[in-house]
């Protein structure tokens, strides 16, 4: 798979479409928040790769795409050129394994395991039944680190890890992705 089919993929996840456009931010818990007007990722060898928001006006678009098209990266470029001043950057990883992993400490958790989340990830209770794959790593009678499904679409699962603060650096979060990458592949 090529860096561009992966970013495809996640933008896929990230978002809701109607006619190639996106719509919302697509969330398993129901949150209908609108999508941005734009969307734009670059691979590690450059290549751009966009989508637009539903609600992007026409002018909007065109200069964009002049941006876009130059390959322009600057983010100060788009907010003076098109005339926005809210923008928000994130970093992506691609996990895709070759073999079977092993999730050797890890569990399958559902809402019957709730109990285990009151101590460290209580604001995380809600989002079990959607979230699904959705595995914990206990140590010492402790839930220290969660990975779920966060974004879903037909071609892939974006994976959600969080570790509290005492556990991180100590391979919990690994764990945790590896436990439910073997639920994926499940």
């Amino acid at each position: 798979m090529t860096e561009r089919e992966l970013l495809q993929i996640h933008m896929e996840c990230m978002f809701t479409y109607e006619k190639d456009k996106m719509v919302y931010v697509n969330e398993p818990w129901g949150s209908t928040a609108l999508a941005p007007l734009l969307f734009a990722g670059k691979t590690v060898h450059g290549e751009i790769v966009y989508r637009f928001g539903r609600q992007a006006e026409e002018d909007f678009i065109q200069k964009a795409m002049e941006l876009l098209h130059s390959g322009v990266w600057d983010v100060s470029a788009y907010l003076e050129k098109l005339g926005v001043n809210r923008f928000s950057r994130e970093l992506c990883f691609y996990y895709l394994p070759h073999q079977k992993v092993p999730a050797s400490g890890c569990c399958l958790l559902d809402s019957g395991g709730a109990a285990l989340f009151e101590a460290s990830f209580r604001d995380c209770i809600d989002e079990i039944p959607f979230a699904q794959p959705y595995v914990g790593v206990i140590n010492n009678r402790r839930l220290v680190s969660i990975c779920r499904s966060v974004r879903k679409a037909i071609a892939g699962h974006e994976a959600g890890i969080e570790t509290i603060c005492g556990c991180r650096r100590q391979g919990f979060g690994l764990e945790s992705l590896y436990g439910w990458t073997s639920a994926m592949q499940e």
